[in-house]
């Protein structure tokens, strides 16, 4: 891996291989620069490919060029578990548009999916990104407002009516 990465572009591998590489047991590092040697665009149409690197640049602090928003979004939708999920859209939520934004959250499963317009107030577990994701969903005004329950065991959203 050491010696591919030093002189990545001797070698002609396409991201299919680069994947397998993925899933092989190396290290986290070797496992960033590997993603940074793939075509992240492809990822839109490879949900399982688009999941495995999500998980990988989840737990990574490497910057990425390259990653639009159909690109985040198949990364946040297609990653698990759900805190990975939310730490992507965090990360990348300002790739995209209004349009784009409430599309991912309609993706999401409950009870993030719930967060639209409308007469519900979701309630989110209150973890460290449930607080980032309702804090830039205020700033961007996709809610009204958002408090922690009298016991802070989760989080209320409010919606905006219309």
């Amino acid at each position: 891996i050491a010696s591919y990465l030093q002189d990545s572009e001797s070698f002609d591998l396409s991201d299919d291989f680069l994947e397998d590489l993925l899933c092989a047991g190396i290290k986290g590092e070797e496992k960033l620069s590997i993603v940074k040697l793939m075509d992240l665009s492809t990822l839109i149409n490879f949900p399982e490919r688009a999941g495995l690197v999500g998980s990988i640049l989840n737990s990574g602090d490497a910057e990425f060029s390259g990653i639009d928003a159909g690109v985040a979004r198949s990364l946040i939708v297609n990653s698990d578990p759900i805190s990975t999920q939310i730490s992507l859209f965090n990360k990348y939520h300002a790739t995209m548009s209004d349009d784009e934004v409430w599309g991912t959250l309609k993706a999401l499963p409950k009870p993030y999916c719930e967060i639209k317009i409308g007469y519900y107030s979701p309630r989110l577990d209150n973890t460290s990104e449930n607080v980032e994701l309702v804090e830039w969903l205020k700033l961007r005004e996709f809610i009204s407002s958002w408090r922690t329950s009298f016991s802070s065991d989760y989080i209320k959203v409010n919606l905006y009516r219309k």
